[in-house]
Order: structure tokens, then C-alpha cells, then sequence
């Protein structure tokens, strides 16, 4: 039974969709690799349309998660970039958690974390990293 029959709406009051996540990191991966990062960089990257990337891209430009500049380049702004260093944060202790302590396959690893690397909250995340480092001296 459930105790909270209302916990199911907190996943609207995060700040990251998990569609949403992936394009920061798209963003942020390709800016690292090219220099820039335009919207038929992100498209290729997410293997979408670049209409369904122009919409989404719309979306966070709303949220002041990404600007973009005259030359029609996208970039993470500060409120961006802190939100997806915490999900990167969060995919690799969640990774790390599943292989390392419950034995799980790297590539379902890798498939789990990124389902839950934008929905656990800041303190679980910190938990969580915490008793990884706790592992790691025993």
C-alpha cells in the first residue's frame, strides 16, 4: 500500500524531464567536442527530426536552461549546467552502486541509471554518494 497517494506528482515538479536531461548533455557533449553545438548537431546526436529538436530547444530556452546565440548555437546557462553536473553525478553513483555492490551487468547498469539519473532527489543522491565512499574504505 501507499502511503503517499499524491507521490506520483512530485515527478512534475522536477526541474528535468528525462527527455530534457539528455538534451543538456547532448549540448554540453557536443559544445566539448566541437566547440558549438547547433540543432542539427543535437538531432544527430539524439537521432531525432530537427523539428522535434527545434520544439524541445524551445522548451528549455523558456526555462533559462540553454541560450542561444547569434550564430544560431546552443549553450547550457549556468542554471543548466548545474542541473546536468547533478544528473551526470547522479547517473555515475547510480552506476557505480549497480555494478559495484548489487553485481548488476554493466549494460543493465548503464540503462537503469539512466532512468533514475534525473528523478532522485539532492539528498538521496548525497546518500547515496556516501555510502559508496563508505564501501570503498572497507
Amino acid at each position: 500500500m501507499i502511503q503517499n497517494p499524491d507521490i506520483w506528482k512530485e515527478y512534475k515538479q522536477n526541474p528535468l524531464s528525462h527527455s530534457a536531461a539528455h538534451y543538456l548533455m547532448s549540448i554540453r557533449q557536443i559544445e566539448e567536442r566541437k566547440g558549438y553545438a547547433r540543432l542539427t548537431d543535437i538531432s544527430f546526436d539524439l537521432n531525432i527530426s530537427a523539428a522535434s529538436a527545434s520544439q524541445s530547444l524551445k522548451s528549455l530556452l523558456n526555462k533559462n536552461l540553454i541560450k542561444e546565440n547569434e550564430d544560431k548555437f546552443f549553450q547550457l546557462t549556468p542554471k543548466g549546467l548545474t542541473l546536468i553536473k547533478a544528473v551526470e553525478k547522479t547517473q555515475k553513483l547510480a552506476l557505480k552502486f549497480f555494478t559495484e555492490i548489487l553485481g548488476v551487468s554493466p549494460e543493465q547498469a548503464e540503462t537503469d541509471a539512466c532512468k533514475i539519473e534525473h528523478l532522485l532527489s539532492p539528498e538521496t543522491s548525497e546518500k547515496l554518494e556516501q555510502f559508496l565512499n563508505q564501501s570503498n574504505d572497507h
